[in-house]
């Protein structure tokens, strides 16, 4: 059963010996960190290296002669020998990089450059983390290139825990299910300087503020059940593990399944592949007690979200006062005025009923 403390991955050392399921979290410390020199992977007598400016990977290299841009290219048939041969040459007489100097020769455009480059540097990575065990070394004081070019780094990350094996990633999955995480709210911010997916940073945003289950990480940042972009937050580090879970709320987690396998990267696969999205995530409405259940409430919203509700209801029941309270002033004054209108209208006396005699005229007798 793999051992992975997640409580060691977001702080620590950038130098020693560091176990394969360990390098993720490494590289991403070095971007937290905002530091800018070279991290250089020693392993089987090779070396591998990515280079940080400010905390973003600007390139990355092999000194293995298999592994450099010319060879490859050579090795997939998009240069000719003849144009390696120049390129050699030119170098030789010319303090130029490979790509640069067949930029100078017009065997390639600047924007195939920037391309060509781009997925040259994600391979490179992604073969760094395939290997079992490697010593670490970082040089602050060396050469780096400042200009990015432009490595998808948490995706490339991600292809390299595809490249783990089936059996490793299930351990992963078993080992984050027994615990409760919490995001650090400024790792948002890292994840989009580091080339998360907009979907990636929405999810992450929703799952700030409160202690989350892996299943609920796994649920909102992966779009099918056998997507990794979850598990890969939790190993490189996003998410702070704060607390085990507890026992009685364990249940087996969906994304453990047979068809993961199928679309797992072996670890020697010399191409950098995305994830076959084949199967869309469905949604699923909440039951009615869950809708009226106020823990399930809390946990399905953020609190942003939940703020904006209780601020809502308030408005609305203050807008009910108001109205009930204005119906009661309108109909005071109606009232008065008619009372006053009764009191102004004069009565005229009632008439006497009981006739007097007539008097006899006053006369003689």
């Amino acid at each position: 059963m793999l051992s992975i403390d997640f409580n060691a991955l977001q702080h620590g050392p950038i130098e020693g010996q560091f176990q394969q399921v360990m390098l993720p979290a490494l590289l991403v410390r070095v971007a937290r960190m905002q530091r800018t020199g070279r991290l250089t992977l020693t392993y089987n007598n090779n070396e591998r290296s990515i280079c940080f400016a400010e905390g973003v990977p600007t390139s990355a290299g092999s000194r293995a002669l298999s592994e450099h841009l010319g060879q490859r290219l050579r090795k997939l048939d998009l240069i000719s020998s003849e144009q390696l041969d120049q390129v050699d040459q030119l170098m030789c007489n010319e303090p130029l990089q490979f790509g640069e100097a067949m930029r100078k020769l017009g065997i390639i455009r600047e924007d195939e450059l920037r391309r060509l480059l781009r997925t040259h540097h994600n391979w490179i990575l992604t073969q760094a983390l395939s290997v079992k065990e490697a010593t670490v070394s970082y040089s602050p004081y060396a050469w780096v290139p400042t200009d990015p070019s432009g490595i998808a780094f948490l995706q490339t990350i991600e292809d390299g825990i595809r490249g783990f094996g089936l059996s490793m990633v299930k351990d992963l999955l078993a080992a984050a299910n027994n615990w409760l995480f919490i995001l650090n709210t400024a790792d948002i911010e890292l994840a989009n300087k580091l080339g998360a997916t907009k979907h990636t940073v929405e999810s992450l945003e929703r799952l700030q503020g409160m202690p989350r289950l892996a299943e609920q990480i796994f649920d909102a940042c992966n779009d099918n059940a056998n997507d990794v972009t979850g598990l890969t937050l939790l190993v490189c580090g996003f998410f702070r593990a704060v607390a085990k879970k507890p026992t009685a709320s364990k249940q087996p987690l969906s994304l453990v399944d047979n068809q993961i396998s199928d679309l797992l990267v072996p670890a020697d696969n010399s191409v950098v592949t995305g994830l076959v999205k084949d199967q869309q995530k469905k949604a699923t409405l909440p039951s009615s007690k869950e809708m009226f259940d106020s823990k399930s409430f809390f946990s399905r919203n953020s609190p942003t979200t939940q703020r904006l509700i209780i601020i809502f209801v308030f408005i609305v029941i203050g807008l009910a006062l108001g109205l009930i309270g204005g119906v009661f002033f309108m109909s005071g004054p109606k009232k008065a005025s008619k009372e006053a209108k009764i009191e102004n209208v004069s009565i005229p006396p009632e008439p006497d009923l009981v006739t007097k005699p007539p008097e006899k005229p006053l006369g003689n007798e």
